[in-house]
């Protein structure tokens, strides 16, 4: 009970004095003289295959003209101008701090038929004019899905899917033959966009399901998909891959894709749902009678959500165990918190106080990030902080799988009060990466915001 009290007093001290120093100190005054400001927005213009013309036009460029600009204080919106070709050559502000922020008209939506710019930049207005600049960068991702010439006539029917691991899923269909390029808020630091799909044969009825995953290379300069990468998927029908499969079809998928740092378009490897290559032709024969397989490799490892991104309360009841699988043997398992919000940040600020030495303290700094192989002493401690069951993983013998309760979380997150507040992240971000007995990395994050 006394950590417990001690999280209350130091969620209520952290709020009472921020508010104190506001006071104090009249951090959101600006004063009565006044300067200039000389504004240019521009739209970022490094992959304009995924920003306009469908990818028809690359050079195309993207014009700013029409984008809404806002000047805000610390107090909310000082100036608003309904287009950036609206603005004077110079604006008159009171001496201070500002956020200038520029996007495209209306709010970015989940699935847009137009790409979305976004960008802001802060300022100091002093009694001189001040030239600054907004750059807004594309929020959304391109998909564009292009069905082969004999894929109608192969197949009857589909439902493909293509998810990030939220709710915002895109759906394609057989009365859609030539969809149009799709712009998608993709959730934040996906690594693997799925593609699933279930096709229907139309003589006999039999059906097709199969899932790819699309991941970036390994040369890419961020492992996750973001605004401005621009993908286009066709679907092929594939030749059989088993000889007695019933119906004798597969589907090819190939993915061709230009990122934000990049703007060189490239085919990607595709994988299936299974961590291989998919599309391809088996032959029964190939390798009859040799194992050339080390028995000891094994599957790289994984780590899956049921989704990425969760809202409390709303999703309070949803599954959102981190499920991690290691073929080879899970050698080390890191779990690192981003807190949303003070009161969470002071509640895993304590825990590490439990600990005698520097070594027992590291084993319960969630903050910092938590080795969980073999450490016996976070579940026992955790529990009198956060009621929560983290099971122990040990080395001996060594787990090839383990879930990591991150829905255990959810009734503490609640009560703990609103993300995204006092400069806080907008959710609390559960990072794990997983260590293979093969050295193999990887790494997951997900993100649950709380209203």
């Amino acid at each position: 009970m006394k950590l417990k009290n001690t999280i209350l007093y130091l969620a209520a001290l952290s709020l009472f004095s921020c508010e104190m120093k506001d006071e104090i100190f009249n951090k959101n005054e600006i004063s009565g003289d006044v300067g200039y400001l000389n504004l240019a927005v521009s739209a970022q213009n490094k992959v304009t295959k995924a920003a306009t013309d469908n990818g028809e036009s690359p050079n195309s460029p993207v014009s700013a003209e029409n984008f809404n600009v806002e000047i805000s204080t610390s107090e909310g919106v000082y100036k608003k101008f309904d287009s950036y070709s609206e603005l004077p050559e110079t604006i008159e502000l009171p001496v201070g701090s500002y956020t200038v922020k520029a996007h495209t008209p209306g709010e970015v939506q989940p699935q847009m038929s137009e790409p979305y710019y976004n960008g802001e930049t802060k300022l100091s207005i002093t009694k001189d004019t001040t030239a600054a600049k907004v750059i807004c960068t594309m929020q959304n991702t391109k998909i564009k899905l292009i069905y082969g010439p004999t894929f109608a006539t192969t197949f009857s029917s589909w439902t493909i899917t293509v998810s990030d691991g939220s709710e915002n899923i895109l759906t394609f269909t057989q009365d859609d033959l030539n969809p149009d390029a799709i712009y998608w808020l993709i959730a934040d630091e996906v690594f693997g966009i799925t593609v699933h799909i279930d096709a229907t044969l139309p003589n006999n009825g039999g059906k097709v399901s199969e899932d790819r995953i699309i991941t970036k290379p390994d040369d890419a300069e961020s492992n996750f998909w973001a605004g401005s990468d621009a993908l286009t998927i066709t679907m092929e029908p594939g030749e059989p891959s088993d000889p007695e499969n019933p119906t004798g079809v597969t589907i090819d998928v190939k993915v061709e894709v230009s990122f934000t740092d990049s703007e060189v378009t490239e085919e990607i490897p595709v994988e299936d749902g299974n961590g291989e290559e998919g599309g391809e032709t088996t032959d029964p024969d190939e390798g009859e009678g040799e194992d050339t397989t080390d028995p000891g490799e094994g599957d790289e490892p994984t780590i899956t959500f049921p989704q990425n991104n969760y809202t409390l309360p709303d999703d309070n009841e949803k599954p959102a165990d981190a499920v991690i699988t290691a073929s080879a043997g899970i050698k080390s398992v890191v779990v690192k918190i981003t807190p949303g919000n003070q009161s969470f940040e002071d509640a895993l600020a304590v825990v590490p106080n439990a600990g005698e030495t520097v070594e027992d303290k590291a084993k319960l700094d969630l903050i910092a990030g938590v080795e969980l192989v073999d450490n016996t002493l976070l579940p026992q401690i955790i529990t009198m902080v956060i009621p929560i069951d983290i099971p122990n993983l040990s080395s001996n013998p060594v787990s090839t799988n383990y879930k990591f309760p991150v829905g255990s979380f959810f009734s503490t997150l609640a009560d703990l009060g609103q993300t995204g507040v006092d400069g806080k992240p907008s959710s609390h971000n559960f990072e794990i990466t997983v260590e293979d007995m093969n050295g193999r990395t990887t790494s997951g994050v997900l993100k649950v915001s709380v209203k």
